[in-house]
């Protein structure tokens, strides 16, 4: 992972680009749509606590069209806004978020048809995961290191969970 500059514009030039990662801090102003990134199949992003530009956190604006796209990681942070137009992306990592950061990443999850394995780890906060009714395709399902976890519910709905770790 980079400190990127506080614009980031040019960076949709690098079109041969198979992984990305960001560390998104407080300075950072603006990141262009990125949909000519077309090989990019992972990518991690670092959201620190006090990033509050809306036009950062909605994934949408900065990462819709990107189409190889199979992994995301997310660390820290809050999204808010649906992932949408990924339709390869099979697995899903956020990672030390409270209980809120949480159900609003397990929201944007929704509609993804190829979603298959999801992981939460680390958050320390969250005492349950709501909403995962809303994640059907998942398959794999990994909780750990949630220390004050104490609910897990709607696990029924997950009509096609084959392995659950927790």
């Amino acid at each position: 992972m980079f400190d990127p500059p506080k614009n980031l514009s040019g960076l949709d030039l690098l079109t041969g680009l198979t992984s990305l990662g960001f560390n998104l801090y407080e300075d950072i102003e603006y990141i262009p749509p990125l949909s000519s990134l077309s090989a990019v199949t992972k990518i991690d992003i670092d959201i620190y606590p006090n990033v509050s530009n809306p036009s950062l956190v909605d994934l949408t604006s900065w990462m819709s069209g990107m189409p190889a796209v199979e992994t995301l990681n997310i660390h820290g942070g809050v999204v808010h806004a649906k992932i949408v137009k990924l339709p390869k992306l099979k697995t899903v990592t956020i990672e030390q978020m409270n209980m809120n950061q949480a159900r609003m990443a397990v929201d944007a999850m929704k509609d993804l048809p190829a979603l298959t394995t999801v992981t939460v780890q680390r958050c320390d906060y969250t005492t349950g995961l709501p909403h995962l009714e809303q994640l059907p395709p998942v398959r794999t399902l990994t909780v750990e290191g949630c220390e004050n976890l104490i609910e897990l519910s709607h696990l029924e709905h997950l009509s096609n969970l084959e392995t659950l770790t927790i």
